[in-house]
């Protein structure tokens, strides 16, 4: 015995609104377009789906046109754009390269003109002119040799001038 609710009908009052509601889904459809027919025969199905993909790609016929265009824009705006970063690094390249160039020859002349040694002109430092020649008379007061010979008697005696040593130890002595 089944139970309540279930394998029953619906009720006249049910019945009628779902056929309402159906009528209205058909006269919209019918209103919005025309009414739907199937296809009679496989033949007939094919014919509407082969026509339907003849839209579609109608549709996106010059996709391959248009995406090769857009390679071969992409490839040429590289290519310029390479070409452009190539000669911008050139660019810098070239001046850095003279920027050293103004600056090791700037360092040979103040070494030139204050008689700093040769093998010494690498310690020459600044940005500009004056700032080597200071820096070239710090490296002189550090480099000078003091004239005449060093007395090597922890420093009672004074330097002795005209470096002959023999002189140096007559006058000591008293002979001379």
């Amino acid at each position: 015995m089944p139970e309540e609710g279930q394998g029953q009908q619906p009720a006249e009052g049910q019945q009628g609104q779902q056929q309402s509601a159906g009528q209205q889904q058909g006269q919209e459809a019918q209103q919005g377009q025309q009414k739907y027919e199937a296809p009679a025969s496989q033949a007939d199905f094919d014919r509407i789906v082969g026509e339907r993909l003849a839209r579609e790609r109608a549709k996106f016929s010059d996709y391959d046109d248009l995406k090769q265009k857009a390679s071969e824009f992409d490839k040429l705006a590289e290519a310029q754009k390479s070409e452009a970063q190539k000669a911008i690094e050139r660019a810098e390249k070239a001046e850095r390269t003279a920027a050293e160039h103004q600056t090791s020859l700037l360092r040979y002349q103040v070494a030139a003109s204050k008689g700093v040694p040769a093998d010494l002109v690498d310690f020459l430092t600044g940005a500009d002119q004056s700032a080597m020649e200071q820096a070239a008379d710090r490296l002189l007061a550090h480099v000078q040799k003091p004239n005449g010979v060093p007395s090597f008697d922890g420093g009672s005696h004074t330097v002795v001038q005209g470096g002959d040593m023999n002189q140096a130890i007559r006058r000591a002595a008293g002979r001379a």
